[in-house]
């Protein structure tokens, strides 16, 4: 499955560099009558392919079964909201990296642009309409949507907003462009707009960012610690935010590393990809964090970002 997208991932980059090559070098009023079949069969393989890959996936894939939305009973990857071993689960956690972008497909071909706030590729928007769709099957209600001010993080988020339209409206739920998950700042000074206001986030270090991302811990637990009733939160973030979640979940505080080393114990995640992290009251009373699923790329239909995890 895996060769499969991966050939559709490059056919399909392959078919939007050529349209893109002949339109901009040609007038079609020039183009010889002979090469037009040519590129119309071109023009229709992106929609082949996700035909394909549809069909397959409707015959072979044995888990379309859809999860129940009561919120007692709402599971992802095998675990319900009552937890294990007599945990009580407070508060759920649906971390999803945003989709290919197009700083992410200039890595994964050997070219370092070094833009920082870059937009989706087609691959990108596809994989964001996944994630909805998959959103949508496990019936993942949240209460709260939190999405990083970065460009690509808002197009990822699109698809599903659209999907919870109503509920976000009557203020069933709640959504905020946040800059807590906005990503590490490792390039340049840059602008976004937040809200209508304009804001400059400067370069930061790795030890600074991993300072951010540890009070960003602290916020979190205290937020859940004090929740009356099971709460679920999606945030649309970055490969490097979840990581460093991860890691000071897991108490691997890595403040103190080097800027060079960072990367010798990161946790990969691929664009599109989604990680569940609880926050548990377990039977004697104590409250942790666990870690339910990371990583998780069965809903999209083509892979990337596993050679350009960062930003």
């Amino acid at each position: 499955m895996t060769k499969n997208k991966t050939l559709r991932c490059t056919a399909t980059r392959m078919i939007y560099a050529f349209m893109e090559e002949c339109s901009s070098d040609y007038n079609i009023a020039d183009i010889n009558s002979d090469f037009l079949p040519l590129m119309l069969f071109l023009s229709m393989c992106p929609i082949l392919f996700g035909s394909l890959y549809g069909l397959y996936s409707a015959l072979f894939d044995k888990d379309n079964s859809a999860v129940p939305v009561n919120l007692s009973d709402q599971s992802f990857y095998g675990f319900n909201m009552k937890g294990l071993n007599g945990q009580r689960i407070k508060h759920r956690f649906l971390l999803i990296r945003h989709g290919e972008s197009e700083h992410n497909a200039n890595l994964e071909n050997g070219v370092h642009d070094f833009q920082v706030d870059s937009t989706l590729t087609c691959i990108g928007h596809e994989q964001s309409k996944s994630v909805a769709s998959y959103i949508r099957k496990i019936g993942f209600i949240p209460n709260n949507i939190y999405i990083s001010p970065m460009t690509r993080t808002q197009q990822t988020a699109t698809p599903t907003l659209k999907l919870f339209q109503r509920e976000i409206d009557s203020g069933q739920i709640s959504v905020e462009i946040s800059p807590k998950y906005k990503e590490i700042n490792a390039c340049k000074d840059y602008q976004a707009e937040i809200n209508g206001s304009t804001f400059t986030f400067h370069k930061e270090s790795f030890t600074v960012f991993a300072n951010r991302i540890r009070k960003l811990v602290k916020d979190l637990s205290d937020w859940s610690r004090n929740l009356d009733k099971p709460t679920q939160t999606m945030v649309f973030t970055h490969s490097m935010v979840i990581s460093e979640l991860l890691n000071h979940i897991v108490n691997k505080d890595r403040a103190d590393i080097s800027d060079e080393d960072w990367s010798k114990v990161y946790w990969q995640v691929a664009n599109g990809s989604l990680t569940c992290i609880d926050y548990t009251e377990n039977a004697d009373g104590r409250d942790e964090w666990h870690i339910q699923a990371m990583n998780f790329t069965k809903h999209l239909p083509i892979l990337s970002g596993v050679k350009s995890p960062f930003v």
